[in-house]
């Protein structure tokens, strides 16, 4: 059995006895930065958790060029939509941007389970609304947020989770951050200039320092 971890908010709505089964069923697996999880194309066969570190959805473009769709951390999951509607294969490629930890469950292993504790149906409906508020947000920033405001709530997804007054380093280089955002790089670059001189962030050497972090969150808010 996988020893369980206080990361997997997710799995706190599962019963006793369906949590023990999950976890009997699961593997843990660390893909170091640089490296895929799994890739665009691949067989679509287990579910993960991410239990530490941080991960890209991406995907390439025809001409070469990688679009970054969002960056998930710990609590964030992976693999739910290919298995509730039965698709086959990947339809992204996932890159760890740092050394990070996840847990995954084969998806028969977790037909076993719904089909004998409903608890598990409850825990997929919670990644799912958990994931349809983050798409819902990121629509109406993408729609109606300011260009700072867009750049901001880039940087908070890609911060994620953190404790602590900072200031907090992020990781990524302008042209994953402007692809978040849905903007090009210069645009991107001239945000980043605003947000500098504002006293939000502070633009290091590869990386981007978050200075005031209720600042941050209040624009990707749109307050």
């Amino acid at each position: 059995m996988v020893e369980p971890n206080p990361a997997h908010g997710l799995l706190d709505g599962l019963s006793a006895q369906a949590r023990d089964r999950f976890l009997t069923a699961s593997f843990r697996r660390s893909v170091n930065p640089g490296a895929r999880l799994f890739l665009r194309g691949d067989a679509a066969a287990e579910l993960f958790l991410i239990e530490a570190g941080r991960l890209a959805v991406q995907r390439e473009r025809r001409d070469g060029t990688v679009l970054t769709y969002t960056v998930l951390g710990p609590g964030g999951a992976l693999g739910e939509l290919a298995y509730l509607e039965g698709v086959p294969v990947r339809g992204a490629s996932v890159l760890a941007l740092e050394r990070t930890t996840v847990l995954g469950i084969p998806y028969g292993a977790l037909d076993g389970l719904r089909e004998s504790d409903p608890s598990v149906d409850r825990f997929l409906i919670e990644i799912m609304r958990r994931e349809v508020a983050r798409l819902s947000m990121h629509v109406v920033v993408t729609a109606y947020g300011t260009v700072d405001e867009r750049v901001a709530f880039a940087l908070r997804v890609l911060l994620g989770p953190v404790e602590g007054d900072g200031p907090h380093a992020v990781r990524v280089t302008q042209e994953d951050l402007a692809s978040v955002a849905g903007l090009t790089r210069s645009t991107t670059n001239r945000a980043l200039h605003d947000l500098s001189d504002a006293g939000v962030i502070a633009v290091r050497r590869g990386r981007i320092d978050v200075v005031d972090r209720d600042r941050l969150v209040a624009l990707a808010e749109g307050d």
